[in-house]
């Protein structure tokens, strides 16, 4: 399993961006790169765009969140689509 570390190495080797990440010399004389200087957002991106282009058992989720009476939007994060939208009060479940 890589770790972020050897991804974000592999990364700016392969890219050419060094400047992605800050530089540090081994004793050795072996360049790491250490710490994150931009890198990491390229690295989860791609690793983002992969997940969405696979199909999953967790492809779709749910969300049960209570809203107040005045509003009338609710916020998440990380949703492509939206398949359905039910409303319920105490007695009763229905879709608008």
């Amino acid at each position: 399993m890589t770790t972020l570390l050897v991804a974000r190495q592999k990364f700016c080797e392969l890219s050419g961006r060094e400047d992605l990440a800050l530089i540090l010399k081994e004793s050795t004389g072996q360049t790491l790169y250490g710490t994150d200087n931009g890198a990491d957002f390229f690295i989860t991106s791609g690793q983002d765009w992969l997940d969405r282009q696979l199909g999953t058992a967790k492809e779709f989720g749910r969300i049960f969140d209570s809203v107040a009476a005045d509003a009338w939007y609710l916020t998440f994060q990380k949703s492509r689509a939206i398949k359905e939208v039910w409303v319920n009060s105490d007695d009763s479940r229905w879709a608008p």
